[in-house]
């Protein structure tokens, strides 16, 4: 069984270990001493200055011996053979292998509202005059099967569905100017499970992350393939989503550019399974939505791996709420 507590000693110096059996050491990222503290049961590691933080060992194995982060779990898996060798074939099919499908707690099922208009029904166009001021060709906007509401609870604005291996939803966005939500949701919209733009994707080699749906099609007008987080946060049932794509798949995260910590934190959880991760930045102000090809282009190009944000100021409360170096929760 792969040790912890003697990797660490071996590559670290000064090392202490408190009452909870946690190590407490220099971080190799960015190199402040009694920073880094980790979980000699469970290999969870945590910095308190950069907010590096990951499961396993792994990330730390990967540094350390120049390797990605598969290589590391490998590296990790020679010394846990007799670890293996104790479980059944169906705890190590279940430990290794993607989920299929989702569970059934992470289902979502909302239907569209009534009395949605589709932009394209077949034969007529019917094309509200703010796609077209944002820019929104016709065949990005049906290839969307975005929609809109003349009247009722959802009038005026323009029908956004959602679609994913989790369920279906949508979100309603104002086209008036005169409603004061931008964005009205259903009740229970479960946006939180659900990842908007999958089924435009075939997950063929590289993604982009971004924020919101109208992020989504710009990214797919400048030519790229995007998804959506409904927000700044990955969330568990959106990352066993993720989990079932192909390792080897190529992910930048584009968030806005106040979230890079939001961005980091996503990185550091994807990159459990996958090898190949960056962040891309946008001039500050400057939403993926509102973005020029030649912005978002040259935002891509300069994407560099999420682990060169290390030098991030620590967000403790953040920490505190979303991670423990015990947990042995595994979305994998």
């Amino acid at each position: 069984m792969f040790d912890f507590k003697d990797y660490v000693t071996k590559h670290i110096d000064k090392v202490t270990v408190n009452s909870t059996n946690q190590l407490i050491c220099t971080c190799p990222w960015c190199d402040k001493p009694i920073k880094l503290y980790v979980d000699c049961k469970t290999g969870n590691y945590i910095c308190f200055s950069c907010n590096v933080k990951g499961r396993g060992l792994i990330g730390l194995v990967a540094r350390f011996e120049g390797l990605s982060n598969r290589q590391a779990r490998e590296f990790i898996s020679q010394d846990e053979s007799s670890l293996i060798r104790e479980l059944t074939l169906s705890e190590m099919l279940e430990k290794i292998r993607p989920k299929e499908k989702p569970p059934e707690k992470y289902k979502v099922d909302i239907p569209l509202p009534d009395g949605v208009i589709p932009i394209f029904d077949g034969k007529v166009w019917r094309f509200p005059s703010y796609l077209k001021k944002r820019g929104i060709p016709r065949a990005v906007a049906h290839k969307f099967e975005l929609g809109f509401v003349d009247y009722g609870y959802f009038g005026g604005r323009v029908i956004l569905p959602i679609r994913c291996p989790n369920g279906e939803s949508f979100t309603a966005r104002d086209i008036t100017g005169k409603h004061a939500i931008r964005y009205l949701n259903p009740k229970q919209a479960g946006h939180a499970k659900l990842i908007s733009g999958w089924n435009q994707c075939d997950f063929s080699k590289h993604i982009i992350i971004v924020e919101g749906f109208f992020d989504v099609i710009q990214m797919h007008i400048h030519g790229f393939q995007a998804i959506a987080l409904n927000g700044k946060r990955l969330h568990d049932a959106q990352a066993t989503m993720l989990w079932t794509l192909p390792s080897d798949l190529h992910i930048t995260i584009m968030l806005d550019a106040e979230a890079v910590v939001d961005a980091v934190r996503t990185a550091q959880i994807l990159s459990d399974r996958f090898e190949n991760i960056d962040i891309a930045q946008l001039p500050e102000g400057l939403d993926p939505g509102d973005s020029t090809y030649s912005q978002a282009m040259t935002a891509v190009m300069n994407a560099k791996d999420y682990t060169l944000f290390g030098g991030l100021k620590s967000r403790l409360d953040e920490i505190k709420t979303n991670f423990s170096v015990d947990n042995n929760t595994d979305i994998s």
